[in-house]
C-alpha cells in the first residue's frame, strides 16, 4: 500500500477480480453512491474493491499499484468517473493507462460519469474500454454480473462500446424509484448527503442534468429519506444534506411548481427526528443543492424557516437578462430572483444568488442589465455567487465559446469582492474553460455528439 491514498473498503475477498476505483473529493458522493448499489447487488462479497485517491497518489504509483494488481488476479477493472472540468489534469494517468493495457489483457478501462455521458466517444478513444451513460446503479452491476459469469459483457444497457472502429450504443436504462437502491455505501461506512431527486424539466443550456436523468423527476420517498437518515444518525452524523437540482421541488410531479404540503410533510418528519429526538441540525437549500427563485414564496420560505437549520439558500439566477434566460431556457425572470432575494432575506436567510460570466449570448445592453440586478441584490443584503461559462458536452451551449468577462463586469466583481459581496472560483474557472476549448479543438473532446450505432 501506498501510505493513506489506497483504501479497501471490505478487506480482502481473495477473488479473482479486482476493481480499482478512481476517488476523488470532488466526485465522492458518485462514489459512494456506486459503492451503495455494489454492496446492494453483493459485489462486495464477491471481488476485491480498492479505492485510489488520486488527489493523493502520484500517477506512477497509481499504475505501479495497477500493474501489480494485474499479475495478482485474473481481471482487474480501473473504473474512472470523468468530469470535463477535471480532464485535462488527468489525461497524463489515462495514456500511460491505455499505455498498460497493451501490457496486461486482463485490464479493463471503465469511465463513467458526466463526460462519459457527454462525450462517450471521446473517451472511448482515450483507450477506456466501455463508457457507461448515464444512470450506473443498474448497468455497472450488470456489467460485473456479465463479466464474472462469463457472459457477453457487450450485452449490458446503458453502454457505449467501439466494434470495428465504430461505436455502438446499447439502450440506456434508468432506475425507476430512487428507493431501490441506497444512498450511500453502508458496509463501506461511506456517507453522503442523500439524492432526494433525480430529473429537471427546464433543460438549461449550459446545464447536463436533464440529459442525464430527464425531464421528468424522480423523488426519493419520505418513509425512504428517514429510514436512510436515521441510518446515518446511528453512525454519528448529525448533520444532514441533500443533493436535488432543486430543493423546493420536492415531491412536485412534473418540477415545474412546488408541492407545499408534500415539502412541509416531508421537511417536519425530518425535523422531528433529526432536531427534536437527536439534537442534529438540518440543512436544506444550500450547497450541495439550491433552490428556483420562482419556487420561493412566503409559504416556502416559512417552510424553512420553520424547520430547517441553516441559514443559507442558493438561488440560481445566471444572468439579469430576461432575454438571455430566455434564450437559457431557464423558466424564470430576473424579477423571481429579486422577489426571491427579498423573501429570504425577510426571514433572515443568508442568500447566494448564482450568476454565469462568459456567456455566449450576452450583448452590451445584458451585460448593463445584469450588473443593475446584481447590485439590487446587494441592496436587498444579497450576496453574488460568481461563475465563468464551460462548455460541456452534451449541453446545447457546447458548441459555444464563452466570451470575455466584459469590462464593467469585471470592474463590478472587483469591487463587491473586496466588500465580502461576491465569492466564488470565477477566475479559476476562467483557465478550466479555455483548457476545455483546448482539448475540442485537439480532438479530444468530441465536437458533436454522435449515437453512432445503437445495438
Amino acid at each position: 500500500m501506498i501510505g493513506d491514498c489506497i483504501r479497501r473498503p471490505y478487506g480482502y475477498i481473495n477473488s479473482r477480480y479486482a476493481l480499482i476505483l478512481l476517488y476523488s473529493k470532488s466526485f465522492k458522493y458518485s462514489i459512494h453512491v456506486l459503492l451503495g448499489s455494489l454492496e446492494y447487488n453483493g459485489f462486495d462479497k464477491l471481488m476485491d474493491i480498492y479505492l485510489v485517491d488520486i488527489d493523493k497518489c502520484l500517477f506512477k504509483d497509481i499504475l505501479d499499484f495497477t500493474s501489480r494488481l494485474c499479475n495478482m488476479y485474473r481481471y482487474v477493472i480501473l473504473g474512472s468517473t470523468i468530469y470535463t472540468t477535471q480532464l485535462y489534469t488527468l489525461l497524463p494517468l489515462y495514456n500511460e493507462l491505455s499505455n498498460l493495457k497493451r501490457r496486461y489483457s486482463n485490464l479493463i478501462l471503465v469511465a463513467g460519469g458526466p463526460h462519459a455521458s457527454g462525450d462517450p466517444s471521446g473517451v472511448l478513444r482515450l483507450g477506456f474500454d466501455i463508457a457507461f451513460i448515464g444512470e450506473s446503479e443498474i448497468s455497472f452491476p450488470s456489467y460485473l454480473k456479465s463479466l464474472i459469469d462469463g457472459g457477453d459483457v457487450f450485452k449490458t444497457p446503458g453502454i457505449a462500446y467501439l466494434e470495428d472502429n465504430r461505436i455502438r450504443f446499447n439502450k440506456v436504462v434508468r432506475v425507476g424509484s430512487l428507493d431501490e437502491y441506497p444512498p450511500y455505501a453502508v458496509r463501506a461506512g461511506l456517507y453522503n448527503p442523500i439524492e432526494l431527486t433525480r430529473g429537471c424539466p427546464f433543460g438549461c443550456g449550459f446545464c447536463q442534468v436533464t440529459r442525464l436523468f430527464g425531464v421528468v423527476p424522480r423523488h426519493r420517498s419520505i418513509d425512504n429519506v428517514i429510514e436512510n437518515v436515521e441510518c446515518m444518525i446511528r453512525v454519528g452524523v448529525r448533520d444532514i444534506r441533500f443533493i436535488t437540482p432543486n430543493s423546493l421541488g420536492y415531491g412536485s410531479r412534473d418540477g415545474v411548481k412546488p408541492e407545499l404540503d408534500i415539502l412541509e410533510e416531508f421537511l417536519s418528519r425530518l425535523h422531528n427526528i433529526v432536531v427534536s429526538r437527536y439534537g442534529g441540525r438540518i440543512f436544506y437549500g444550500s450547497f450541495p443543492s439550491e433552490a428556483r427563485p420562482e419556487f420561493v414564496s412566503e409559504d416556502t420560505a416559512r417552510i424553512l424557516k420553520k424547520y430547517t437549520s441553516g441559514k443559507r439558500v442558493i438561488i440560481g439566477a445566471q444572468s439579469g437578462s430576461n432575454r438571455v434566460l430566455k434564450l437559457l431556457n431557464r423558466g424564470h425572470l430576473i424579477e423571481d430572483v429579486l422577489n426571491a432575494v427579498e423573501i429570504l432575506r425577510r426571514y433572515d436567510f443568508r442568500v447566494d444568488v448564482d450568476f454565469i460570466f462568459g456567456l455566449p449570448y450576452e450583448d452590451d445592453e445584458d451585460v448593463e442589465l445584469t450588473i443593475k440586478a446584481m447590485e439590487r441584490i446587494i441592496e436587498l443584503g444579497g450576496i453574488i455567487h460568481a461563475h465563468y461559462f464551460m462548455p460541456l458536452p452534451a449541453t446545447p451551449l457546447f458548441k459555444y465559446k464563452p466570451k470575455p468577462i466584459h469590462p464593467k463586469i469585471l470592474k463590478f466583481l472587483n469591487k463587491y469582492e473586496g466588500r465580502g459581496r461576491v465569492f466564488g472560483y470565477w477566475r479559476r474557472q476562467i483557465d478550466i474553460s479555455y483548457k476545455i476549448l483546448e482539448l475540442i479543438e485537439k480532438g479530444v473532446i468530441s465536437s458533436s455528439f454522435n449515437r453512432g450505432v445503437e445495438s
